[in-house]
């Protein structure tokens, strides 16, 4: 007979995966972004509490799964499962935010019990690479809306499957952890963590990063994101079928050549670079790793628990790093990341005892169902991308026109729910001919990955598109247009003394009786850390509605200007341009607005009609949507 508790340890490890990543991605923007927006509670106070679960959590749970790495993997396990199908009743709101708390929190916890107790490592490895590779399938078949935030009836009951499943895997699971300190597994291997959190956050389970490097329709990205999530199951496969050596050697090459490719997000190197980045972890995670001092459940704990904690730190600085105007880089945060691969695959060269070649695979029953999915996925999301009815913009019915501006703050809303329709269908309810939104998020991890300008352009009917990176090159501000863009331009602004965060979009538009319309879009430092940086960037804007003036060409300014640092960030404006706005307009936060941030400047040709700012909750912040005219020769 076969001995299938490795096997079950890898389900096991792939189901708590699932739910602590979609757990993980209610949590973080509830903590991050919510809280400090609707309670009393300071962007600083919501970052400890994000500190003390994602940083020390772990690291207070390593002794216990060192000491009962059974009983706590069976008891986070079960909680995990019951906290992610409470947020499948409610994804939003107070209770959302302490399930998600409490289903992060147990999900890391189980999976460093798994990491301490697992009597073979290389099963609970590729385990979790599985649950990654599920997670961001079901993300590219039900798209990010689906199986999380608004769960139709088949992601429903696929999630409510999972669940079953999960909680079936973990008491098999249970059979494959040790319940004392002996052991023949290494520590050292479980730093696999750290390369395969962090990259696995940006890189390889971000499908907007690969529409950003190129353009490609919705289901050419379908298909690239699984061929990438593909890629790593199999390289975990194939690795026993090399020796320990040239799998760890090749898995730390892809890893690092594959994370530099991906990282600028451009043309064809943004596509094959996940995917290399991917087999690399994957190759990684299905090395067997002997060693002739095996490490005790502890000491595994310790470990896994160290590994989490620093991808966590990196994610965070990474993420928060640009509004906090830390001095940081993104991109070497994640190159230090794919750096780490390098003293696995030394020790994995230096181990005394080096593993034969296994003759065939045995992988486990869930990874031909991911492998079969993943090709439907891509087929089907193909499918269905290619016969989505495209919609028409409106035609134009008279002179004056409609421009807006919103934060869209990700698409997050002040219940912590990601749904950026509701933001979308706002806009759309007033007509909107131009819209510049900020906080525009084409790829990041909380989101899953996913693009949010195909969707605006689908719900708003706005065909011309242009996107300026600012935080990262997926995220940042856009231009959604009825009328054909004419120019366009991004120019950096200052930005304090880390890479700059900061930039604005310029473009002429051409209307329907062919004049020319300037618009510039921006979004301005606001956090207390970078706020001095606010009227130099005011400076520059200025700088570009001069030139677009010189031109004779009529202006207008959307974007997010920031609570004023003194009265001279608007008075930077002038007399080229005038706020469009009402005395005493205010639109942060949205539940109870007491700044004024959007703002609406327009040049001494152009003339407001109607001003609205219509109360939402879908944002933090209120937009502002302003139908203006030109001004005659008379007026």
């Amino acid at each position: 007979m076969t001995d299938d508790r490795p096997r079950s340890a890898a389900l096991g490890a792939a189901l708590v995966t699932v739910v602590t990543v979609e757990s993980l991605r209610v949590f973080l923007p509830a903590t991050l972004v919510v809280l400090p927006a609707t309670t009393v509670l300071s962007s600083t106070t919501a970052l400890l509490i994000v500190a003390a679960v994602l940083l020390l959590l772990p690291l207070l749970a390593a002794p216990v799964a060192g000491a009962r790495p059974r009983q706590l993997w069976v008891g986070a396990g079960g909680l995990a499962a019951v906290a992610r199908g409470t947020l499948l009743v409610d994804p939003g709101g107070t209770l959302a935010l302490v399930a998600a708390g409490v289903g992060t929190a147990a999900g890391l916890t189980a999976l460093i019990a798994l990491a301490a107790g697992a009597r073979s490592a290389r099963p609970a490895r590729v385990g979790i690479l599985i649950g990654f590779a599920v997670e961001a399938l079901l993300r590219t078949v039900f798209s990010t809306l689906g199986p999380l935030w608004s769960p139709t009836p088949l992601a429903a009951l696929t999630t409510i499957g999972l669940l079953v499943a999960l909680v079936a895997g973990i008491g098999r699971g249970a059979d494959d952890l040790s319940v004392g300190r002996a052991g023949g597994q290494a520590a050292w291997p479980w730093w696999w963590l750290l390369p395969a959190l962090t990259l696995t956050g940006v890189v390889t389970s971000a499908p907007g990063r690969i529409a950003v490097a190129t353009g490609w329709s919705p289901g050419q990205v379908a298909a690239a994101a699984a061929t990438t999530q593909v890629a790593a199951v199999l390289a975990a496969l194939l690795a026993p079928r090399v020796t320990p050596r040239s799998a760890v050697i090749l898995g730390a090459g892809l890893t690092l050549v594959g994370t530099t490719a991906a990282l600028p997000a451009v043309g064809w190197p943004g596509v094959l670079g996940p995917i290399a980045a991917a087999a690399g972890i994957g190759a990684l995670a299905g090395t067997e790793t002997g060693s002739a001092t095996p490490s005790g459940t502890r000491r595994r704990g310790l470990v896994a628990a160290a590994a989490i904690a620093s991808a966590h730190g990196l994610l965070l600085l990474y993420y928060l790093g640009p509004p906090l105007g830390l001095p940081v880089h993104d991109r070497l945060l994640l190159l230090l990341a794919a750096s780490t691969t390098i003293p696995l695959a030394l020790g994995v060269l230096r181990a005394a005892r080096l593993v034969p070649t296994r003759p065939r695979l045995q992988p486990v029953p869930a990874v031909r169902s991911v492998l079969l999915g993943a090709a439907a996925i891509a087929l089907v999301t193909a499918v269905v991308s290619a016969t989505s009815p495209t919609i028409a913009p409106p035609p134009a019915e008279h002179a004056e026109l409609t421009v807006a501006t919103y934060q869209l703050n990700a698409g997050f809303g002040v219940d912590g729910r990601y749904e950026p329709r509701r933001q979308a269908a706002l806009l759309r309810d007033h007509a909107v001919d131009v819209v510049v939104v900020t906080g525009v998020d084409r790829g990041w991890w909380l989101t899953g990955g996913q693009d949010l300008l195909p969707l605006f352009t689908d719900e708003l009917g706005l065909e011309h598109v242009r996107f300026a990176r600012a935080a990262d090159e997926v995220h940042g501000h856009a231009l959604l247009s009825r009328f054909p863009i004419a120019e366009f331009g991004v120019e950096t602004l200052p930005g304090g003394p880390g890479p700059s965060t900061h930039s604005l979009l310029a473009a002429v538009l051409e209307l329907d009786d062919g004049s020319p319309l300037g618009v510039v879009g921006t979004e301005l430092a606001s956090t207390p850390n970078t706020r001095v940086w606010q009227l130099p960037q005011a400076r520059a804007v200025a700088g570009t509605v001069a030139r677009l003036r010189e031109r004779t060409v009529p202006t207008v300014l959307l974007g997010d200007l920031g609570p004023p640092a003194d009265s001279t960030t608007l008075e930077s404006f002038e007399p080229l341009l005038d706020s469009a706005l009402p005395e005493g307009a205010r639109t942060f936060p949205s539940p109870a607005p007491r700044e004024l941030r959007a703002q609406v400047l327009l040049s001494p040709d152009l003339r407001r009609s109607t001003v609205t700012i219509p109360s939402s909750e879908a944002s933090t912040h209120l937009p502002v949507i302003v139908t203006v005219e030109r001004r005659s020769s008379g007026d």
